[in-house]
């Protein structure tokens, strides 16, 4: 059974995170643990491109979108990705991958488009003299339909060939008879670890699970009518996860590709300290500070000096003795409220905001009738002050 190309992904969407490959054996080993990560954007910005040098820093090599397949019942439409080939070249280990971003019937009417844009991505490739790793295949088939499925696969190869020929897979996949045969058709396949149970979808739920990763690097479980919700990652569990990955390694873990690369406009993505603690197997270092400017009045600022995104629903109180406050304000998304000695600003957004590593925001202002000495605490908005 071929199963030693295999790696995993986890997909981190706050971003978040994708971890490729391993199987059913409980071998190990100490060799180094490879990580490479998504490019996922089809706009190649000029933070896309600062992101992308910055990758080349920090990992072993990434995998950029070259195409999208959409499907609109039996009518397809291929979007190309503006991919900056020249910067592509510059990069360790490049590598491409052809989305199939919706579920056409894998019958005989579909492998035609498929086979058209992959052609299209090769020949883009060749033009522009670039030596890929690998040709990815991303598409989540219905597990139905995994026999079919297979049958594209051998033409598709041969389309990419001499690349290295790879697929996404997904958990639920591991237990169908169909599986085995289908990886037999490629060079390795990428074990998507990013799912989430409806019967897990809670208040603390979170896009990777880490307990239910551990599972599927070993042997996959994923119960019947489950669907993929877009959840945020806990850094500090994805990181233990990691931490254990590099220490004992699974014997055909071949790498860690993560979904997906920090990019300054993405909103809902890690930056680059949470990712490098992360890929490091090192829990993010938490720092919240707040920041005084001016004498009287004291404009506050709320910094994150550390390398995690704080989710944010947080009291921060200032106290002070021997001077009287005169007037106080809150800035948008704050709330303020005053007593003897002491002022209480509350974040007010229903679930908090995301304060990225390096972010810094105003809160407020306090005037008092002389300059005061201020002391600033910190407490979630879960917890009582004291």
């Amino acid at each position: 059974m071929k199963r030693d190309a295999l790696r995993i992904a986890m997909l981190l969407c706050l971003t978040g995170l994708a971890p490729a490959g391993c199987n059913h054996t409980s071998s190990t080993t100490s060799a180094t643990l490879p990580q490479r990560g998504y490019l996922w954007q089809r706009d190649w910005t000029p933070a896309v491109l600062a992101s992308l040098t910055e990758a080349n820093k920090r990992m072993d090599g990434v995998i950029v979108l070259g195409a999208e397949i959409i499907w609109n019942g039996s009518k397809s439409n291929v979007v190309s990705s503006s991919i900056n080939w020249q910067s592509l070249k510059e990069r360790r280990m490049p590598s491409v991958a052809l989305r199939v971003a919706s579920h056409p019937k894998p019958d005989g009417t579909s492998i035609p488009v498929i086979l058209s844009a992959a052609k299209s991505l090769c020949d883009q490739v060749s033009a522009h003299g670039l030596r890929l790793t690998e040709f990815q295949l991303d598409y989540d088939c219905p597990q139905k339909d995994l026999s079919s499925y297979r049958a594209w696969l051998p033409q598709v190869r041969e389309v990419v060939r001499p690349i290295p020929f790879t697929i996404t897979s997904l958990p639920a996949w591991l237990d169908e008879p169909e599986f085995d045969g289908l990886i037999q058709e490629v060079d390795g396949y990428v074990l998507q670890v990013h799912s989430v149970p409806t019967s897990s979808v809670a208040a603390n739920a979170t896009l990777c699970d880490t307990q239910l990763a551990r599972q599927w690097i070993v042997q996959p479980v994923w119960p019947p009518d489950t669907r993929v919700l877009e959840l945020e990652t806990d850094a500090d569990a994805v990181a233990e996860l990691v931490a254990e990955l590099r220490k004992n390694r699974p014997g055909n873990l071949r790498e860690l590709l993560w979904y997906r690369l920090p990019v300054p406009t993405d909103a809902r993505n890690w930056r680059w300290p949470t990712m490098a603690a992360v890929m490091a197997g090192r829990k993010p270092k938490h720092q919240l500070s707040v920041q005084q400017e001016g004498a009287n009045p004291i404009d506050l600022s709320i910094v994150n000096a550390g390398e995690a995104d704080e989710q944010m629903r947080l009291n921060i109180t200032a106290k002070w003795s021997e001077t009287g406050l005169e007037a106080s304000d809150a800035l948008f998304g704050w709330s303020v409220r005053s007593e003897d000695g002491l002022a209480v600003f509350n974040s007010v957004a229903q679930n908090g905001f995301r304060f990225p590593p390096g972010a810094a925001r105003k809160i407020g202002w306090l005037r008092f009738d002389q300059p005061p000495n201020l002391q600033i605490e910190f407490s979630n908005q879960s917890e009582p002050l004291r």
